[in-house]
C-alpha cells in the first residue's frame, strides 16, 4: 500500500472448486420460455449468416466508419456488411414474433445509406439468403392473453415494406415524430438503390457485392405485380424493409420505454475488430422486462468446443492464439432468469447435448484465468495487470473480442473479465447482454463500485460506471479491492 495507508489485506487461498452439475435443460414452463426458444432460434440463424459473410469480408478489409455521434464509444469505429445484416433479420423476427415488443440496438439505417448503394444491396442479398423458417421463428403458442404482453402474441403474417410503413404511419401514439422518421428513411432507402454505382475507389463493397452494374439495373426495373401495385421495384421494396428494420433499434428509446415496457436489446456483432481479423466476435442479444433482463443469448460463431462438464478443453490454452485457423464448430450460450445458463454447439442438432453452465474456482492463485478486450483502446491493461499482481494472479490474460468474455467465464474455462475503459467513456447496455449469463452460472457483475449495473436507462449505462467487473464470484471483492490499490493506493477506497 501507498505510504501512511493500512497494510495490505493478507491474501486467502482459494476455496477448494466444485463439480459443474449434470446438463439440464430449462424448464418448458418458465416465465419466458418462449421468448427464450425464439431467441434461441434466431440467433443460430443470424450467426450461420455472420459466419459466412465473415471470409469474403476478411478478405477485403472492407467496412464503413462509422462515427460516434452519442459520445459513448470510441470515436469512429468499423461497421460491416454483417452488421447490418444481422441487425435486420434479428428486429425483423422478433417484431413478427412479439409485435408489442420494442427494440434498443447498434446500427441503423443512416450509416447503411451513407455506405452508398453497393454496401445497401450487399445487404439485402445477404438477408434475402437467410430466410426465416417456415413459419417463422416463433414457436407456436395458444391465443390468448399474457400479464407480460408478449408471450401470448398471435404471429403477424408476413406484410410487405410499404404495409409496414402505413402500420407505423396509422399510431396514434408519441411515436408519431418516429413514424415520420421512418416514412423519410423509405424515400432515402429508394433514392440510393437507384443512384449510379461508384467507381472502385467510392464507397466500400465487399467481394459479394462486385457486379455487372448494367444486368443489376435491368434486375432493379423489373416490376412484379406487388411491386408495381406499390409503386416500388422489389429492390427498392428491399431496401425500404432492411432500413425500416434497422430503425427499429431506437424504438426501445421513445418516453423511457426500457424502463416499463419489453425491450429487446442486440450487438449485432459485437467485436467487428475481430470479425474483421478473421478472429472472435458474438452475436449478443437479451430481453429486458421493465429494465431487468430476463433472457440472454450470446452466439460465437468462431469459438471452439469449450463448456464440457467432465473435463478441461484447455479452451484458455486456444484463446490465447490470436488467429484461430481450425476447430471452430461455434458456441451458443444462454440464460433466463432464476432458470440457469446453458450452452451448446452450433452446429448441433440434438437439443438433449446442452450443458448446464457453473463458474469454476481454481485451487491456485497462479491458476487463476483472466480475460480482457483484444483492443488495447477498449481496456487499460496497465491497471488490470497491476491488480492481478496484488493478488499473484501470475496466468496470462486472454484477450479476445467480443462477449465471448461473458461465455467462458459463465463456463468456468476463465475466473474474472475486466472492462476498464478509458476516463469519460460511457458504457452501452448492448455491449453486456452476457452478464445474466455469468450471474445465471453463478458469477457476479457489478461495476468497478462493485454496485449492479442498471439496464434501465436507456442505451447506455449510468455515465458513473467507471468500469466493469465480471468474476465466478468467490474473486470478486478482492479484485475490486485490489482495482481501487492499484489506482488510488489505498484498498480502503
Amino acid at each position: 500500500a501507498a505510504a501512511g495507508e493500512g497494510p495490505m489485506p493478507q491474501v486467502q487461498p482459494l476455496p477448494t472448486p466444485t463439480p459443474s452439475p449434470v446438463a439440464a435443460p430449462a424448464a418448458p414452463t418458465s416465465p419466458y420460455g418462449v421468448e427464450l426458444a425464439t431467441a434461441l432460434s434466431i440467433i443460430r440463424r443470424a450467426s450461420a449468416a455472420a459466419y459466412s459473410l465473415q471470409a469474403d469480408i476478411v478478405k477485403t478489409k472492407q467496412a464503413v466508419q462509422k462515427e460516434d455521434e452519442d459520445g459513448t464509444g470510441f470515436g469512429v469505429s468499423p461497421v460491416t456488411v454483417a452488421d447490418f445484416t444481422v441487425q435486420a433479420m434479428v428486429l425483423s423476427a422478433l417484431r413478427t414474433a412479439f409485435p408489442n415488443d420494442k427494440f434498443i440496438a447498434e446500427e441503423c439505417s443512416k450509416n447503411l445509406l451513407g455506405a452508398g448503394k453497393e454496401t445497401v444491396s450487399a445487404v439485402i442479398d445477404a438477408v434475402s439468403k437467410f430466410p426465416p423458417p417456415p413459419g417463422g421463428d416463433k414457436p407456436q403458442v395458444a391465443n390468448g392473453g399474457s400479464a407480460k404482453g408478449g408471450a401470448a402474441h398471435v404471429t403477424m403474417g408476413k406484410t410487405t415494406a410499404v404495409q409496414v410503413l402505413n402500420q407505423w404511419a396509422d399510431r396514434r401514439m408519441a411515436e408519431r415524430k418516429y413514424a415520420q422518421e421512418v416514412a423519410k428513411t423509405a424515400a432515402a432507402a429508394v433514392s440510393v438503390v437507384n443512384t449510379p454505382s461508384p467507381s472502385a475507389t467510392g464507397n466500400p463493397t465487399t467481394a459479394s457485392t462486385t457486379v455487372d452494374n448494367r444486368r443489376s439495373t435491368t434486375v432493379d426495373n423489373r416490376r412484379s405485380p406487388a411491386a408495381s401495385a406499390a409503386g416500388l421495384t422489389e429492390k427498392e421494396k428491399a431496401a425500404v424493409s432492411v432500413c425500416e428494420a434497422l430503425d427499429l433499434g431506437v424504438s426501445g428509446l421513445v418516453e423511457n420505454w426500457s424502463k416499463s415496457g419489453r425491450t429487446w436489446v442486440l450487438d449485432p456483432i459485437d467485436g467487428t475488430k475481430g470479425f474483421l481479423r478473421g478472429d472472435q466476435f458474438a452475436l449478443a442479444l437479451s430481453l429486458l422486462d421493465r429494465g431487468r433482463p430476463v433472457v440472454a443469448v450470446i452466439g460465437c460463431p468462431n469459438l471452439p468446443t469449450c463448456c464440457s462438464p467432465t473435463q478441461t478443453t484447455g479452451l484458455a490454452d486456444k484463446l490465447r492464439v490470436q488467429h484461430l485457423t481450425a476447430e471452430k464448430p461455434g458456441m451458443l450460450f444462454w440464460a433466463e432468469k432464476d432458470q440457469g445458463a446453458f450452452s451448446i454447439a452450433l452446429a448441433e442438432s440434438d437439443t438433449t447435448k446442452l450443458t448446464r453452465l457453473q463458474v469454476s474456482r481454481p485451487k491456485e492463485r497462479t491458476r487463476v484465468v483472466r480475460c480482457e478486450s483484444y483492443e488495447a483502446g477498449h481496456s487499460d491493461f496497465d491497471l488490470a495487470a497491476k491488480a492481478a499482481s496484488f493478488l499473484e494472479w501470475s496466468a496470462d490474460p486472454i484477450r479476445m473480442d467480443g462477449q465471448g468474455k461473458y461465455a467462458i467465464v459463465a463456463a468456468g474455462e476463465a475466473h474474472v473479465l475486466l472492462r476498464l475503459p478509458r476516463e469519460g467513456y460511457i458504457e452501452n447496455i448492448w455491449d453486456h447482454s452476457g452478464a445474466l449469463v455469468v450471474e445465471e452460472a453463478g458469477g457476479k457483475v457489478t461495476d468497478t463500485d462493485g454496485r449492479p449495473l442498471d439496464f434501465s436507462e436507456g442505451m447506455s449505462l449510468n455515465p458513473s460506471v467507471k468500469g466493469v467487473v465480471v468474476t465466478n464470484g468467490a474473486l470478486h471483492d478482492e479484485i475490486i479491492a485490489a482495482l481501487k490499490e492499484a489506482k488510488y493506493g489505498d484498498w480502503s477506497v
